[in-house]
């Protein structure tokens, strides 16, 4: 099962995201609003994936460093936001996972 850490400072966006990563029978996921919780989490769980989105520029870079340094072989995505689809298939990308229900545009002009 692939445990992902989401953290977002926009309570909105951090309920969207849990729930699209819900959807995912082999995904598990817990939610941080703040920095701090965040950490938490992070330090008391082992998570696979950390996603990252609606944080500052500073947090952002506080969470990086932190968890790097308490686990440098995790997966950190900087989610930028998206429709649904987009976030399972960053976190498929990021993961290294195939997709096989990924939509496919052989000629995108059509």
């Amino acid at each position: 099962m692939l445990q992902i850490l989401v953290v977002s400072h926009n309570e909105e966006l951090l309920t969207k995201m849990l729930g699209i990563i819900a959807t995912e029978e082999d995904w598990h996921a817990e939610g941080a609003g703040d920095d701090e919780k965040a950490i938490e989490l992070f330090q008391s769980h082992q998570h696979d994936l950390v996603v990252i989105s609606g944080v500052n520029e500073q947090s952002e870079a506080k969470l990086k460093a932190i968890m790097r340094r308490v686990c440098p072989q995790v997966n950190i995505l900087l989610y930028a936001g998206g429709d649904d689809w987009f976030l399972k298939a960053q976190i498929n990308t990021i993961m290294g996972m195939n997709d096989e229900q990924a939509p496919v545009l052989d000629n995108p002009f059509k």
